[in-house]
């Protein structure tokens, strides 16, 4: 299914989105009507979104803005660029590079944000439990990501995400299993180090890096 396609098929099911275009990709805006329901507590709200579908989606990130301006800011999941924080950037990467889909992603990522927002509003407090905010939250999601178990076996992996340290698939696997790093936890490195996102994935090494070392320093 080609991308016009693809935000065809989402309009189709969310009929209240007008569609434009812009140099790098499609805008979709309009209403948003969220009728859901989480451990037996139906919600009902409308909200008004921008959302950006880039030309080269699944391959280039899409994003989302509150255009209505209904959600709390207090629920602090707002980038500085004002674009919503569906979740971690790691998460939503491997949601939309295995689904491809413009509507799942809607349904996933953007009904469930808008369903947390609403639960907040109304009793100041997360329905799901959720992770840290900030970069705390983006650790733990790499954390998983590269299944380790301790915060310093993160960083010695991000020192390869970020580049700062040049990947070397050969040599033994920092988390001391006796393996070589490509055999063991470089494996899942390499594949970021590889893929189309992997200026993403840099980013969020250097990020997550540079708030453990000012940690470390401000213990000093």
């Amino acid at each position: 299914m080609n991308l016009d396609e693809n935000i065809k098929k989402a309009c189709q099911k969310y009929q209240n989105l007008c569609v434009s275009l812009s140099e790098n990709g499609y805008i979709l805006t309009g209403k948003i009507i969220l009728n859901a329901e989480y451990n037996k507590i139906p919600l009902y709200d409308e909200y008004y979104l921008e959302i950006f579908i880039p030309y080269k989606f699944p391959n280039e990130m899409p994003y989302v803005k509150d255009i209505g301006g209904n959600i709390p800011k207090s629920i602090n999941h707002f980038y500085d660029n004002g674009a919503l924080c569906l979740g971690a950037n790691c998460e939503i990467i491997d949601f939309i590079t295995k689904n491809s889909s413009v509507t799942e992603f809607i349904d996933v990522f953007v009904i469930n944000f808008l369903y947390i927002a609403s639960y907040f509003d109304r009793y100041a407090s997360f329905p799901y439990g959720e992770r840290s905010h900030g970069v705390k939250g983006i650790e733990e999601a790499y954390l998983d990501r590269y299944n380790c178990q301790n915060r310093e076996l993160l960083m010695k992996l991000l020192l390869y995400v970020s580049g700062i340290i040049q990947f070397r698939g050969h040599l033994l696997c920092p988390c001391e299993s006796g393996k070589k790093f490509r055999a063991c936890h470089g494996k899942k490195v390499l594949e970021d180090l590889k893929s189309d996102y992997s200026n993403c994935y840099k980013r969020d090494a250097y990020y997550i890096l540079q708030n453990y070392f000012n940690e470390k320093k401000k213990k000093k």
